[in-house]
């Protein structure tokens, strides 16, 4: 049986090799061998020094080489100024209101999570960049507009996928600048919205 996914299964019993679960159990067995979750934390706490933020994509020491460059790199004074120019305090994407709740075509949401991850993370970074109060308020709008939807429509789970993402970073780069009831919101909605769902797919509890 071949899968698609660049997977051939070869058997001498006779079983099928169709059901998801099966090839994934497989996959699992021969890929790694999966650490546990106190392991994985462990590791990460090691790598980065201790249990800091930011630590998804960009470490503090990262963002502080970029403040230094971009007082001489080109390319980054350009691509500074372009995120200025079109997610600035002053941009038509900073005015608009947060992203409100819709399915446009009736069935997804991709199109809303898509609008404020195209959001959120400009900003996060030009909030690293700048230390400027504006980015960080309207991160929090756009981000206390999603806590609030009602689900962040798993039946489509790139949808929600979309919105852990932009989640995530906006709640690791600003970790020191969220209160901890904010941060609180924040991991119930990615807890109860995002990771809780994603697993009852994942699992075969729900959906496909």
């Amino acid at each position: 049986y071949t899968d698609g996914m660049e997977w051939v299964y070869l058997s001498t019993s006779g079983q099928s090799f169709k059901d998801l679960t099966t090839r994934l159990d497989i996959m699992y067995e021969m890929l790694f061998m999966r650490p546990t979750s106190t392991e994985a934390v462990a590791q990460m706490y090691n790598h980065l020094g201790g249990d800091v933020h930011p630590r998804f994509m960009m470490t503090q020491s990262r963002f502080n080489e970029l403040r230094n460059l971009l007082k001489t790199d080109e390319t980054l004074k350009s691509y500074y100024n372009y995120l200025v120019n079109k997610y600035g305090p002053n941009s038509a994407e900073f005015k608009d209101k947060p992203v409100v709740y819709s399915l446009p075509d009736g069935k997804r949401l991709l199109s809303i999570s898509r609008k404020a991850k195209d959001r959120i993370i400009p900003w996060a970074m030009l909030y690293k960049l700048t230390d400027n109060e504006q980015y960080a308020a309207r991160i929090w709008d756009e981000v206390n507009a999603l806590i609030n939807f009602k689900d962040w429509h798993p039946d489509h789970y790139l949808d929600t996928a979309e919105i852990l993402y932009p989640m995530a970073i906006a709640y690791d780069w600003l970790y020191d600048k969220w209160q901890p009831e904010q941060r609180k919101k924040m991991e119930i909605a990615v807890r109860d919205f995002g990771l809780k769902t994603g697993l009852d797919r994942y699992e075969g509890r729900v959906g496909h």
